[in-house]
């Protein structure tokens, strides 16, 4: 910088392989349990 101010800066990240959301397979699983899964064909 051309005012000879310093700054000093953390980058922080992160990596999750496994993010969890109950509330949405909740959900699914009850809806699936409703309307039944979808007929499977080879085609």
């Amino acid at each position: 910088m051309g005012t000879q101010t310093r700054a000093e800066f953390t980058v922080a990240f992160g990596l999750y392989d496994l993010l969890p959301n109950t509330p949405l397979v909740d959900r699914l699983f009850a809806h699936l349990h409703a309307v039944g899964v979808p007929a499977w064909s080879d085609e």
